[in-house]
């Protein structure tokens, strides 16, 4: 069996652009936590060795496109969440459930704006 390495570029919004793996691996791993999930059970759970799990989340090795599919499914994402094209879809919370696009997009945004508050003042 192998495994296929994503491109070294990625098309978004009509442009092609690089693939950020030291993104993808801080995405996992704060949806992960988020999910109170540790490096161990992320990998049991995703068929995935934790060695490889803590080199994705730390960039050094370029996520397969298999182990990526078997990680958003663990963590029950899409894959454009992980790969960055929109924040929305990592949004899968029960306490969203019945919000409209239009109530979530918002939501989001106002939770930027309440992180970066957050990080200016160190909290």
């Amino acid at each position: 069996m192998f495994s296929v390495l994503l491109n070294l570029t990625i098309r978004k919004e009509g442009k092609w652009l690089e693939i950020d793996y030291n993104a993808i691996g801080a995405k996992i791993k704060i949806i992960r936590n988020a999910k109170g999930l540790t490096q161990e059970e992320l990998a049991e759970k995703s068929h995935l060795s934790t060695v490889y799990i803590g080199y994705i989340e730390n960039g050094k090795r370029q996520v397969s496109l298999s182990a990526l599919m078997s990680i958003a499914k663990t963590l029950e994402v899409s894959t454009d969440c992980l790969l960055g094209y929109q924040d929305s879809y990592c949004l899968n919370d029960t306490r969203l459930t019945g919000c409209s696009d239009i109530q979530t997009e918002m939501i989001l945004e106002i939770s930027k704006v309440v992180i970066a508050i957050m990080s200016k003042n160190n909290l």
